[in-house]
This record gives structure tokens, C-alpha cells and sequence, in this order.
């Protein structure tokens, strides 16, 4: 575990989910966000506030993660 994600908002449209997420950094160190990794069925788009989280515990520490999925 080097990212954890909280489910914050999931927003229901007739075509597509819209999910909002908090990403927090686990490691002593600072970590890019890897949305390129990210796989989910039917993902059309995900993006982040911020590329690089600073080490955990620190002000940077968390970003919000958007993701758009088809239904």
C-alpha cells in the first residue's frame, strides 16, 4: 500500500457514474499520482488536483481523484 482512496461523492447521471475520491499518501516520501495506472470496467476519464503528493503526515499529503465511468 503506497495510496490509500476514500470514496467521498458518487455522482449518478443516466449514461455514466461520476466518483469523487481523496487520495492520501502512505510512504515517508513524496509519490506521483499514478492516474495512467489506473483500471476500472468501463473507465472514460480520471484526473487529479495535484501530480505529486508530498510524504505522509505533511500538508501535501492528499489529493482528490475524479473518475468517469460508463454504465
Amino acid at each position: 500500500g503506497q495510496l490509500r482512496l476514500y470514496l467521498v461523492k458518487v455522482y449518478e447521471l443516466p449514461k455514466v457514474l461520476a466518483y469523487v475520491m481523496v487520495c492520501e499518501n502512505l510512504l515517508d516520501r513524496s509519490i506521483i499520482v499514478p492516474v495512467q495506472q489506473v483500471n476500472f470496467p468501463h473507465l472514460l476519464a480520471v484526473s487529479s488536483e495535484k501530480d505529486l503528493l508530498t510524504a505522509k503526515g505533511t500538508d501535501g499529503a492528499m489529493t482528490k481523484v475524479f473518475m468517469v465511468v460508463g454504465r
